[in-house]
């Protein structure tokens, strides 16, 4: 779902767990956060989080 959205090489080899980037996603700005191998913590600005969520949602739904 990430993928889609998400400009980053997000593979375990160049995006290791613990790793913080600033990237733009879907036109905002986000910071991306990987905890494990498969669990991201997304950060974005609180003025623009129903626009982020709503992009998270729709990469959700096309799958």
């Amino acid at each position: 779902m990430l993928e889609r959205i998400c400009p980053l090489n997000l593979s375990q080899k160049i995006f290791a767990i613990g790793d913080v980037k600033r990237t733009i996603m879907d036109h905002l700005n986000v910071i991306i956060f990987r905890e494990t191998e498969k669990k991201f913590i997304l950060f974005s600005p609180s003025s623009s989080s129903g626009s982020f969520l709503k992009s998270i949602e729709i990469s959700s739904r096309n799958i």
